[in-house]
């Protein structure tokens, strides 16, 4: 076993290992969030023989008394796993097939009620790194249910002022996606694309959507309420 600092990125070059770092609870209404630049010490668990085991990814993220531990396993079909620990009815696994690499997982209380929701952003693989919002909201910390992020093609803000036109938000895009909790509100800011810019060189602006989290009927929902460019 061996510790270290190390990015992210850099671990490709191992068969097995193991990520472990903790994020600040959310006893007050805030967020603590680990950048995708990992910065804790983190613990690196190698395997001995087979380089061609299947790799896995563990983070822990703590809040409210309830943390999360998510995993990715890259192999045939590769797959994320959310153990919830700390819940009082339901701490099931939580498995989701991916088409990408786990890349950065948050903790935030974004609908201020003092129970975490947790924040799992999948990069996808090839050119365009296409972003992928894998989150869930702690019920009054007795389950979970799931957090649906609209995709841009259903992405509409609403009301008088800034409203905006179903299929605006997606125009220009090509991927690039990322992923952000901040105070009290959730954005995805990604690049734009003109004529015949090439996937590496982008000319347009950064266009940024910031959502609100809103009680749905079946489902916690990420609300837009602002796209700007810049």
């Amino acid at each position: 076993m061996v510790k270290m600092k190390l990015r992210l990125a850099a671990l490709a070059l191992l068969s097995t290992f193991t990520l472990t770092f903790g994020v600040l609870g959310c006893s007050q209404p805030k967020t603590e969030s680990t950048e995708g630049a990992l910065k804790n010490d983190q613990k690196v668990v190698q395997s001995e023989g087979n380089e061609a085991s299947e790799a896995k990814e563990v983070e822990e993220k703590e809040g409210e008394g309830v943390s999360f531990d998510i995993t990715a396993t890259y192999g045939d079909k590769p797959k994320l796993t959310i153990q919830p620990k700390g819940l009082k009815l339901a701490n099931n696994v939580i498995e989701h097939e991916i088409d990408g690499t786990l890349t950065k997982a948050e903790v935030g209380d974004l609908n201020g009620d003092r129970f975490p929701e947790v924040y799992v952003y999948i990069t996808g693989s090839g050119s365009g790194s296409y972003g992928t919002l894998i989150a869930y909201s702690s019920n009054k910390n007795k389950s979970l249910s799931m957090i649906n992020l609209p995709t841009l093609e259903e992405t509409v803000v609403k009301g008088k002022k800034g409203a905006t036109k179903p299929g605006m938000a997606a125009v220009g895009y090509m991927g690039h996606d990322q992923f952000n909790v901040m105070e009290g509100v959730f954005t995805r800011r990604f690049p734009t694309y003109q004529g015949k810019d090439t996937n590496a060189n982008p000319t347009g602006k950064t266009r940024l959507i910031t959502y609100k989290l809103e009680a749905g009927e079946a489902s916690w929902q990420l609300v837009p309420t602002i796209i700007e460019e810049y």
